[in-house]
This record gives structure tokens, C-alpha cells and sequence, in this order.
């Protein structure tokens, strides 16, 4: 019997379950690869990964949950999502899992806690997920602790550069501006995007910054730069490049020390030195001139008193009484000389009264000639008329002297005329240049040939250390000391001047009334008042003992010298009734003349006494009258002041 044929509907049904089943194989490979690939993905995540069921018990994990938390598989398997927080963060982790499994979606921040208990700052984000038709939450934790650290790092300091004094600037490397500290903006206001080289007051010196930071560099040093109300400010910088961690640069940051004020400071405190020096320098030409002072005027005391004794002994019919009248006059403008000297030297204040401006202007000028070139021509021209003004006249002897030295210095190289005019003018209103009420003034103009002043210097002229002349030729005090004077007595002084054709100063004083009295024609000499007493007389100058006591004789006086005061002392309390009248010299050496009257007045109240002195900062007549001593004579003095003077004091007994 022949084999039986295959059904064929079978046949067909087994090739489609083969197909089938084949395509199911494939279908569990690729589903196996694809939960492979998962498995995978998961297990290679940065951070935590886990899925949980709605009663919070984990279903999958990844190895970095176990290594972070320090539980093993068994352990979560058994532990429930909140077991991993405490405290609030808990209650704040339930709410969002809730939130999770009714919207779909949420995220929160919280402190994870491990097994051996640290705490890990993570950021947890959560997904709903359904699986045949059961919810689960598939979740995933960053840790954020190092996140964390950075931001509070850059909150620190961010702190620090807004709390910083200086002014921190940062920009890009090409130089646009992104940020900047409050005291960036105090000290140069918001400046935006703009390139921070704008800042500076030299283009040059911000180009060379830039290039230098440009090149990964750094430049630090002093500048000067724009403030936010334009004024120029000294900057102390300190710039740096910003570089990536490959080494490039990658921005631009500059540290900006405001340094004006000290700058200024320092500048004031030199200015101070300066002006100390200027002090000492005076006070040590002060104590020189008075040294000198001293031992000249004893040599011209015995010049002078000679010179007139000889005078006395010719008669005036004598052929060389001419030439002892010479010595005379020449003994007496020694003697003013001196006298100006120490009276320009002297720092105290003097007080001010009536004077005649024209006198202190002529004395000024005297003394003036001898010391300037004799290229430079004085062409003075003193009214007569001009009244009195009420002023210091050693100041105002000062100012003459300050604004002709100017003018000589102006002409130094070249010479010229120093032109000096006095005389009266009235003001009818008041004159803004001048900023004086209407009146009578003195008007003094002291002008020169010289070279003149510029037109930008001409307003700082009369700035303390201010000077347009070469270095080491004056300090830049004549001129404010002279305005400061000038204003302290109620006047004013303006300047004008011209490049090339010279400087004209003009000061104003207020004049006063009445005017001083015009000079009257000298008289001829009385003949002086003569004496009979007896006199001790000391000094330690053996010229002028031998002098004053030939003068004193020709007055008929009676007369004991002594060489020092020691003696002189001895010889009074040893002959106490042998001496009517003592004149003794200041400065001596072991004790003073003023020593030696007060010791005498002790013993003998009332005994007159006459102090001379060449010269002396310790005495003078004020401190001599208080002392009890009946007169103050300063060297040189003629036979006649010295006659007058003993009478007066004899007689005032």
C-alpha cells in the first residue's frame, strides 16, 4: 500500500509556528539586548539609580546606590525609601514621592544618609513609570556636595571682591567688561562692556597693560587714571591674566588702589619738611645775624664813639673835621644796616601801627643794592605825599625785599631796570581784580624787564612751592608769603605780565589817618647834659670800657671800671655808697649784665642802672623796664644818646 501524502493545511500550520516561535526568539534576544544595554546604562550612571513599587519597596538598583549608601543588595532589598532620610528632609522627600506617583513628575534636595551615617548633599529627580498597569517610580540622586562647596567658594568670593576697598574689574580677553565690584563703581563708575583701557588718562600707558595681559603677563605698578567725576586719580594697579587649564588666557581682571589721597598727603608732608627747613634756615640766619650782630656793633660803637670824641677834639674849623664827619655818616649807615638785618631776621609778631610807607620802601631798597647785580637799574620813584599805613613794618620791609628779588631774579642774565613806584590812589568803588571797598590806598609797584610769565602759571603764582625758576634758584615762598601778608593787613596785590617784556606786581594798603607828621629840618646838635656823679662801668670790651669812660669824663662824670661782672658785683658790695649810677654791658662771660642788675637791685632797691647790649634775644627795653632797670641802650649809641640817657635815669631818682 503506497505511503499516505502529508496533510498540507499541516504543513502550513507548522511553518507559521516555526515562524512564529523564530519571530518570538528574535523578539527575546532583542529584548534581552535592549534590558542588557539598560542594565548597563544604569549601572554606568554618575549617580544613584533605583526603582521602587507604591509601597516603597526597591525593585532594581544600580552598584553605585550600594557603594554610596553602603548597604548591600539584600539590605535595600529589605529597606524602604525614607530609611535613607531624617528630620525634615524626610517629610520633605515623602511629599515629593507622593507628588511622583499623582502627577508624574518631581525633584528635591535633600541629605542622603549612609549606613555608617555621613551625609551627602544629592539632588534627587523621580518619573512615574507603569507596567501592566502597575506604578512604579524610577528615580535617579547627583551628588551636589561638591557642587555645593563651589557655589558657596563663589559666594565667599563674590563677598570678599564686593567687601573689597580697592576696585576689582574683570573682562573678557579682548577686553569687553563683564563685571565689576561696588567700589569699582564708586571710583569709576559703570563702564558696561567697554574695554576697561579707556579708563586710563595716558592712551599709551592702557595700551601697554592690555598687551602685556593679552600676552598672559601681569602689570603692576602706578598709573593715572579717570575717576567717575573726571578728575585724574593716582591708581596703584595690579593687573593679572586669567588663564584656562590649558594655560591660555582667558580673561582679564584688574586690582585698583586709589592712592590720591595718600599721593597728596605725601606731597603735603614734603611740602611741610620743605617749609620746616625754610624755618630752620631762617632761624639759624636769624641766630647768626644776631651773633655777628653783636660783636659788630661793639666795633662799631667804638668806631662811632671815637670818631665823634675826634670830632669834638678838632672843632669844625679843623681841615680833617670833614673826614670824621665821613666816618660819621658811614658808622651810621653800618649801624641802620645792622639794624635791618636783625629786624628782617626777628620771627615774632610785631604790632602794627602808623607807618610811613615810603621810609620802609626806601630801607627796603638800600639794603636791596648791595646784594643784586649791577646790570640791574633801579629806577625808584617814592611820592611824597603818600599817607600813613597801618601796618608790621618788619612784614611789609619783608615784602619789599620778596617781590624786588623776584624782579631781580627775572633779570638775572639779561639785566634790566627794577622799577619801583609808591604814591597815593583813591578808590572810587570797588574793584573786582582787587575785591577792596572804596578809600584812600597806598599803591606800591614793583616791576622788571625780565622774562615775564607764562599765561597757564599766571594763576598759580602765588601757590606755597609753586615756582618758575630753574631748580635750587628759590623755593616757591617769596610769593604766597608776601599775598599772605598783604591780605593779613586788609590789602590786596595782583600780578600781570607778558612773555618777553616783563612782570609788573601791584599792592594796595589802606591808608590811614592822620598821615604821619612830614620831617623836620634837623637842628643843630645841643650841646649834651653833663653830670657829676660817680659811676661804676662794665664790659668785658677793653675798646669800648676805654671809650665810654673818656666819653663819661668829658661829661664830667666820676667813673670805675670793671672788666666782668664778678668784679663789678664784688666792688658794689664792698663800696656800697661809692656808686650813684651802674652801666653794664648784657653779654659777658659767667654771668649776664641782667644777672648782675638783678643781684644788685637785690641788695641796693632802687640803684639806677643802665643795660647795653650789641645785641641780645633774652633782653630787651620792655624786659629790662620789668626787671626794675632804668634803662635799655643799645649799641652803637653817640655820646649824646648816652648823655640823655644818664640823665634821665640820674634825674628820675
Amino acid at each position: 500500500m503506497p505511503p499516505a501524502q502529508p496533510d498540507q493545511d499541516l504543513l502550513q500550520r507548522i511553518a507559521r509556528l516555526e515562524a512564529e516561535l523564530g519571530a518570538q526568539r528574535r523578539a527575546g534576544d532583542l529584548m534581552r539586548a535592549e534590558l542588557q544595554i539598560l542594565e548597563t546604562a544604569t549601572q554606568s550612571l554618575p549617580g544613584i539609580f533605583y526603582l521602587f513599587d507604591a509601597t516603597g519597596k526597591f525593585l532594581r538598583w544600580n552598584r553605585n546606590f550600594e557603594t554610596v549608601s553602603g548597604y548591600a543588595g539584600d539590605e535595600l532589598a529589605e529597606m524602604n525609601p525614607l530609611d535613607f532620610f531624617c528630620g525634615p528632609d524626610r517629610e520633605r522627600v515623602a511629599s515629593r514621592i507622593a507628588e511622583v506617583f499623582a502627577s508624574g513628575r518631581s525633584s528635591v534636595e535633600a541629605e542622603f544618609v549612609t549606613k555608617d551615617g555621613r551625609r551627602i548633599d544629592h539632588y534627587f529627580t523621580g518619573v512615574l513609570a507603569t507596567i501592566n498597569g502597575e506604578a512604579f517610580l524610577v528615580g535617579m540622586g547627583i551628588d551636589t556636595s561638591e557642587l555645593k562647596r563651589t557655589e558657596e567658594t563663589l559666594r565667599n568670593f563674590q563677598l570678599a571682591v564686593e567687601s573689597a576697598a580697592d576696585a576689582i574689574g574683570f573682562s573678557t580677553r579682548e577686553g569687553r567688561h563683564y563685571y565689576q565690584n561696588r567700589a569699582f563703581d564708586e571710583l569709576f563708575g559703570h563702564i558696561g562692556e567697554d574695554p576697561p583701557a579707556r579708563l586710563y588718562a595716558d592712551e599709551q600707558t592702557g595700551r601697554e597693560v592690555f598687551r602685556t595681559l593679552q600676552a598672559g603677563g601681569q602689570w603692576i605698578g602706578e598709573t593715572r587714571m579717570i575717576g567717575r567725576d573726571g578728575r585724574t586719580l593716582d591708581i596703584f594697579l595690579r593687573a593679572y591674566a586669567i588663564k584656562d587649564p590649558q594655560g591660555k588666557v582667558a580673561g582679564l581682571v584688574g586690582v585698583h588702589t586709589d592712592i590720591t589721597a595718600s599721593k597728596r598727603a605725601e606731597e603735603e608732608k614734603h611740602e611741610l619738611e620743605l617749609r620746616l627747613q625754610q624755618a630752620q634756615r631762617l632761624e639759624a640766619v636769624g641766630t647768626l645775624a644776631g651773633g655777628i650782630a653783636h660783636d659788630f656793633n661793639n666795633i662799631l660803637a667804638a668806631i662811632l664813639g671815637n670818631a665823634e670824641m675826634a670830632a669834638a677834639e678838632l672843632g669844625p674849623g679843623h681841615p680833617a673835621s670833614h673826614l670824621v664827619g665821613q666816618v660819621l655818616q658811614a658808622s651810621a649807615r653800618a649801624r641802620d644796616l645792622v639794624h635791618q638785618i636783625l629786624t628782617f631776621s626777628r620771627q615774632a609778631d610785631h604790632e602794627q601801627r602808623p607807618v610811613d610807607l615810603a621810609g620802609v620802601v626806601a630801607e627796603g631798597l638800600r639794603l636791596l643794592r648791595a646784594t643784586i647785580p649791577t646790570t640791574i637799574e633801579i629806577r625808584q620813584t617814592l611820592a611824597a605825599d603818600v599817607g600813613a599805613v597801618l601796618v608790621d613794618p618788619t612784614r611789609i620791609h619783608q615784602v619789599v625785599l620778596n617781590l624786588c628779588t623776584n624782579a631781580a631774579h627775572a633779570m638775572r642774565g639779561t639785566g634790566g631796570v627794577l622799577g619801583v613806584d609808591l604814591r597815593s590812589t583813591d578808590l572810587a568803588s570797588r574793584e573786582p581784580d582787587l575785591d577792596l571797598p572804596p578809600g584812600r590806598y597806598a599803591r606800591l609797584t614793583v616791576s622788571d624787564t625780565g622774562l615775564g610769565i607764562a599765561a597757564e602759571s599766571i594763576d598759580r603764582i602765588f601757590e606755597p612751592y609753586y615756582t618758575t625758576k630753574d631748580k635750587g634758584v628759590g623755593t616757591g615762598l617769596g610769593l604766597s608769603v608776601a599775598h599772605g601778608i598783604i591780605k593779613d593787613h586788609g590789602g590786596a596785590i595782583t600780578v600781570t605780565s607778558e612773555v618777553g617784556r616783563g612782570t609788573t606786581f601791584t599792592v594796595h594798603l589802606p591808608q590811614v589817618a592822620p598821615r604821619p607828621a612830614p620831617a623836620s629840618a634837623p637842628e643843630a646838635e645841643a650841646a649834651p647834659p653833663c653830670g657829676t656823679e660817680r659811676i661804676l662801668l662794665v664790659d668785658d670790651e677793653p675798646a669800648i670800657v676805654e671809650l665810654v669812660e673818656r666819653m663819661l669824663g668829658k661829661l664830667g662824670y666820676a667813673v670805675t671800671t670793671c672788666d666782668g661782672s664778678a668784679a663789678a658785683l664784688a666792688l658794689l658790695r664792698s663800696r656800697p655808697e661809692d656808686f650813684d649810677l651802674l652801666i653794664t654791658d648784657q653779654t659777658m662771660p659767667g654771668m649776664t649784665g641782667l644777672a648782675l642788675a638783678t643781684a644788685v637791685l637785690r641788695e641796693r632797691p632802687g640803684m639806677p642802672i643802665i643795660l647795653c647790649s650789641g645785641y641780645s634775644e633774652t633782653v630787651d627795653e620792655a624786659s629790662v623796664r620789668a626787671a626794675g632797670i632804668g634803662a635799655y641802650l643799645a649799641k652803637p649809641y653817640t655820646r649824646g644818646e648816652l648823655a640823655t640817657v644818664l640823665r634821665s635815669v640820674l634825674d628820675a631818682r
